[in-house]
């Protein structure tokens, strides 16, 4: 195991080696804790994809009240691309995609707010926060992509159960579903969403701010490195312990300078 991603953003796994960013950590998770709706906002490689996978992610694991899950789209570079809605439902239904009672209320129903609420039943939790990393990627599809993603994603954080789906089941007998199946389809869902973006374009957010009005209102924007910081981010994994292919080891004082002052 290396002590150093190199140019590799730092991921989960790196998190004991994620160094200098701990008020960043602190304050982007307490405003987690408070708002539904967030922007992290930073000039490319300051470390935003960092800070979530090694921070931010781990943090809400270790309190276990919210389910992360880490969304990125792959750039539109118009070849066979899926898009940003069949991306994301792909990651959210991942190993929580039986079927349940829910297609039997609504058979052809195929929706973002579905794909978590078959989720839910599955055992996957009604309490999640969903990051999209590297976020500007979304503008690069077409405008009905784009509009297509943001009504589901509206659905999803604003509807606890879409009235199409009220309306067959009120179609149905008083007794079609379990007491258990009535219980877990009118427990609410809890979604909390995390978009991060490079700075330069954060001006294309406004374009999502009709489907979702509160979009800007919780901005987090990502600061360079300090000085002190950054010497933490240097010298503190080079003397972590573990199974690394290097020995633990030490700058020297002329060395860490010319590094924190290039």
């Amino acid at each position: 195991m290396k002590r150093y991603p190199g140019t590799l953003p730092f991921t989960a796994a790196d998190k004991d080696l994620f160094f200098g960013r701990q008020k960043e950590m602190a304050e982007l998770s307490q405003l987690i804790s408070l708002k539904q709706l967030v922007v992290l906002y930073g000039k490319s490689g300051l470390g935003k994809s960092s800070l979530i996978q090694a921070g931010i992610i781990p943090r809400i694991e270790a309190a276990k009240t919210f389910q992360p899950i880490y969304i990125r789209f792959t750039a539109n570079n118009h070849l066979d691309v899926a898009s940003p809605t069949e991306t994301t439902k792909k990651v959210i239904g991942e190993n929580f995609n039986s079927k349940t009672f829910l297609h039997k209320i609504k058979s052809e129903e195929s929706s973002l707010w579905a794909t978590v609420k078959e989720r839910q039943i599955n055992g996957g939790g009604h309490q999640l926060v969903l990051f999209f990393d590297q976020f500007e990627e979304l503008f690069s599809y077409s405008d009905r992509a784009i509009q297509t993603y943001l009504r589901e994603l509206r659905e999803l954080v604003g509807t606890a159960i879409p009235q199409r789906i009220r309306d067959e089941l009120n179609k149905l007998e008083d007794d079609f579903l379990t007491v258990e199946e009535e219980d877990v389809f009118y427990e609410n869902l809890e979604i909390k969403v995390v978009f991060s973006i490079r700075s330069d374009r954060m001006h294309l957010m406004n374009k999502l701010a009709r489907n979702l009005p509160q979009i800007l209102a919780n901005n987090y924007e990502l600061q360079p490195l300090s000085l002190a910081d950054a010497k933490d981010a240097i010298v503190l994994p080079a003397a972590a312990n573990g199974n690394f292919d290097s020995q633990k080891f030490t700058y020297s004082n002329d060395a860490l300078a010319k590094i924190l002052t290039f």
